[in-house]
């Protein structure tokens, strides 16, 4: 199960780091700077859930002919969490490459 997460968490970064290169090379302004406070305030679970949340964003912005609005709500997690993962939606991509940054 460890290698499971590890190699969840290579991809997260992967995909994320191919992300903000492409974002860059498309014109965007490099990610800026953020203050750690807000993230490292997040407990590991947080932590994991909103990168997995993030990660799945990423995917639906990659691919826009799915029709996804948003990330579909999931029965299994906490209303607050699906309503958080449909906020992810109306940030400005200025704001979500800085996000993935983070």
């Amino acid at each position: 199960m460890e290698s499971s997460m590890e190699d969840r968490a290579a991809q997260y970064h992967r995909e994320m780091s191919r992300f903000i290169v492409e974002e860059v090379d498309e014109g965007s302004s490099p990610p800026s700077k953020s203050e750690p406070g807000k993230l490292a305030r997040l407990s590991p679970t947080q932590f994991k859930e909103l990168g997995t949340d993030v990660y799945d964003e990423l995917i639906r912005r990659r691919t826009p002919d799915q029709g996804l609005p948003f990330l579909p709500v999931r029965d299994h997690y906490h209303p607050k969490r699906n309503q958080a993962r449909q906020k992810l939606a109306t940030l400005s991509r200025s704001k979500f490459v800085d996000l993935v940054h983070d």
